[in-house]
């Protein structure tokens, strides 16, 4: 507990703080307040609250394909059902990509998943082990570019 990633929103200072974690289950906190709940990195999100303006929970089912290891043409999917709401993302290893952030330049795989709302792109290092680009565009609350900048592990100065 207490790793932080530290980066940009749309270029403002943004951090990501892990505050727990349970089996597989992450929770984690944003310094803008919003907390989220899921599987790690690429599923969809158990909970959220004071994230968007509404707080929420929901199901998640991995429905078929393979996340591990990262390969380009892998494919997986989950479903997801809210009291109001269901729908599956569908996801894809597009390309393995070199993109620059300001911890430097990264060989990544470019991951992108859609459902009926967003589209979802992630650039995940494997020398890191982490998301270093992370795109979400969304259908009615537009596009977010988050960028690393750096990892804080508890115990550094």
């Amino acid at each position: 507990m207490g790793y932080k990633w530290v980066g940009l929103k749309d270029g403002d200072p943004w951090t990501a703080t892990l505050i727990s974690k349970k089996g597989d289950v992450e929770t984690w906190k944003g310094n803008d307040g919003c907390e989220w709940s899921w599987f790690g990195t690429l599923s969809p999100s158990l909970k959220w609250s004071s994230c968007t303006g509404a707080d929420g929970k929901q199901e998640i089912t991995p429905l078929k394909g393979k996340i591990w290891p990262v390969v380009v043409g892998n494919t997986f999917e989950y479903g997801y059902s809210g009291p109001t709401w269901m729908g599956t993302r569908k996801c894809t290893v597009k390309a393995q990509v070199r993109v620059k952030t300001g911890t430097g330049e990264h060989d990544t795989f470019k991951i992108v998943c859609k459902d009926n709302v967003s589209v979802k792109t992630w650039y995940r290092s494997p020398k890191l082990g982490i998301i270093v680009i992370y795109i979400q565009d969304h259908n009615m609350r537009g596009t977010n570019t988050y960028e690393l900048v750096r990892q804080e592990f508890p115990g550094s100065p």
